[in-house]
C-alpha cells in the first residue's frame, strides 16, 4: 500500500471514531491493523536535515489523534464518570513506535505511561485490571531498557493510600509478564 492511500484510510478511520460510536470497536481494530502494518521509511525525524513527509503527517495529524483515543469515558458501576483505557490503541502505537527510530519511542513513552498508571488510580477494580494487563504487556513490547521509566512512573503516580496496593499489583504483574516472554524468547 503505498504512502498517500494508507495515510487517506488511516484519517478517514480517525475521523469515522467521533461519527460512527456504535462501530468505535471496529472502527478502533481496523486502526489497530493499519498500524500494525507500517512499513513506511522515517529516518531521523529529529536531526538537522530535511523533514520527512510520513513523519510529518504522523507527527502532526496521525499521533495525536491516536493519542486523543487512548482512554474512553464510560459510566462505572456506582454511576460516576471514569476514564478507562483503550489497550488496542496504546498497544498499537507501542508497536508503531517501536518499528520507528529510537529517539522517537524516547520521546512519545512517558505520555502513554502516565495515561496507563492514572489509569489505575481508578477505584473501579475493572479499570485497573484493565491498565494493569496493558501496562504489563506495553513493557514487554518496548523491551527491559525502558523498565525504569515504567517502574518510576509507577511510584510517581500511585502514591497513598490503596494505590501502594495497587501499585504493588501492578508491579508483580509486569515482572509476571516480563519473565514469561523472558522464558518465551530463549
Amino acid at each position: 500500500l503505498p504512502w498517500k492511500k494508507y495515510h487517506d484510510e488511516l484519517c478517514t478511520l480517525l475521523v469515522q471514531v467521533d461519527r460512527q460510536a456504535q462501530q468505535e470497536r471496529y472502527i478502533i481494530g481496523a486502526i489497530c491493523g493499519l498500524l500494525s502494518g507500517f512499513h513506511f521509511e522515517v529516518g531521523n525525524p529529529y536531526s538537522d536535515g530535511a523533514r520527512n513527509a510520513v513523519w510529518n503527517a504522523l507527527e502532526k495529524r496521525i499521533i495525536p489523534k491516536l493519542e486523543a483515543l487512548f482512554t474512553k469515558e464510560k459510566v462505572g458501576k456506582s454511576g460516576e464518570k471514569i476514564q478507562m483505557v483503550r489497550p488496542q490503541v496504546i498497544l498499537a502505537l507501542t508497536e508503531l513506535y517501536t518499528n520507528l527510530p529510537p529517539e522517537i519511542i524516547r520521546n512519545k513513552l512517558p505520555r502513554m505511561l502516565t495515561v496507563v498508571c492514572n489509569a489505575m488510580k481508578n477505584r473501579e477494580s475493572d479499570a485497573r485490571d484493565l491498565a494493569r494487563s496493558t501496562l504489563s504487556k506495553l513493557s514487554v513490547k518496548v523491551g527491559l531498557c525502558y523498565l525504569p521509566d515504567i517502574v518510576r512512573e509507577l511510584a510517581v503516580t500511585l502514591r497513598e493510600g490503596y494505590q501502594l496496593h495497587v501499585r504493588a499489583a501492578a508491579l508483580h504483574s509486569l515482572l509476571l509478564e516480563i519473565s514469561e516472554s523472558c522464558s518465551l524468547d530463549e
